[in-house]
């Protein structure tokens, strides 16, 4: 009775689906965040809770992981990126982690615990507008909703003019963005690079600096950072990329990769330019190499 008073009050939301995917539980933060009431979702098939262009592939995951049960799912036990349909059509962004429970009586339950994205995602906006005082528009970035490339230089203009020691310059391409822009359109592609930046940024420190770069790319200077913790930080971001699904509705399977381009800020000091130039041939590496790879410049 405690274990359900728990759950049934948890702030993140939790559903439990039969192999027919149909709801048999939600808790309370899933009836509010659908703004559905529960004796409405619970007997539900879950695909009203899905937009509309994936709601019929969930239903056939299940279908095709029964098919072969007991198998290896590459959706069980993942945290997933994917929208979310509330009772007033309202698409929200979610995290989603669903995981296979104990059989009963023969039959296969799933349960899912979903992560509403939706203040953390304004708080990231709102955060850098006010942090870097971007209210003009003159230093952000409206694809990203990251600070853009001429902030970030002058950030990196002071840094170099500091009694500093040591730290990065990186540059962070996203692998085949002309490929999703081709093949779902721009808009599409821009959604992509505001997502993959958010990550991104969740992942860096305070005293990073994130920024959109151009193009595909996006650039941060890690200040006061030895060469190795700076590796850590970037190849650990280029990772969680790289093993996270849900950045595309439009390819629930799509899995995006970035490769990054490193240049190290050590004494004496060096122009801009001599820093951009080995990120640039960096990257560049990282690419010839197979992409979704992280390389420093004098490092290969």
């Amino acid at each position: 009775m405690l274990f359900q008073q728990i759950v049934e009050n948890a702030l993140d939301s939790i559903c439990v689906l039969d192999e027919n995917n149909k709801v048999i539980y939600a808790n309370n933060a899933f009836c509010k965040l659908t703004d559905f009431p529960k004796e409405d979702v619970i007997g539900k098939d879950f695909s009203i809770f899905l937009p509309p262009e994936i709601a019929p592939s969930h239903a056939e995951y299940i279908k095709n992981y029964l098919k072969s049960h007991p198998g290896v799912s590459k959706v069980l036990g993942q945290v997933r990126k994917l929208s979310l349909k509330t009772r007033s059509d309202e698409i929200i962004a979610i995290e989603l982690k669903a995981f296979e429970l104990p059989a009963i009586e023969g039959k296969i339950y799933f349960a899912g615990i979903i992560r509403d994205l939706r203040e953390r995602l304004l708080v990231s906006y709102e955060h850098n507008r006010l942090l870097y005082g971007l209210n003009d528009i003159g230093y952000l970035d409206e694809v990203s909703h990251l600070p853009n490339q001429k902030y970030l230089l002058k950030r990196l203009e002071n840094y170099l003019d500091s009694d500093f020691k040591e730290g990065v310059f990186a540059l962070i391409d996203i692998d085949g963005l002309d490929i999703v822009n081709r093949q779902y359109g721009r808009e599409i592609g821009d959604e992509l690079i505001k997502k993959i930046g958010h990550d991104i940024q969740s992942d860096l420190r305070v005293k990073d600096t994130l920024a959109r770069w151009e193009g595909s790319s996006l650039a941060v200077v890690l200040p006061m950072t030895g060469l190795s913790e700076a590796i850590h930080v970037l190849d650990k971001l280029r990772f969680d990329i790289a093993n996270t699904k849900g950045y595309l509705l439009e390819d629930p399977e799509y899995v995006p990769s970035v490769s990054v381009g490193c240049s190290r800020i050590v004494p004496p000091r060096k122009p801009i330019d001599t820093h951009i130039y080995e990120a640039n041939k960096a990257l560049f590496k990282a690419k010839i190499e197979g992409k979704n790879k992280l390389f420093i410049f004098g490092f290969y």
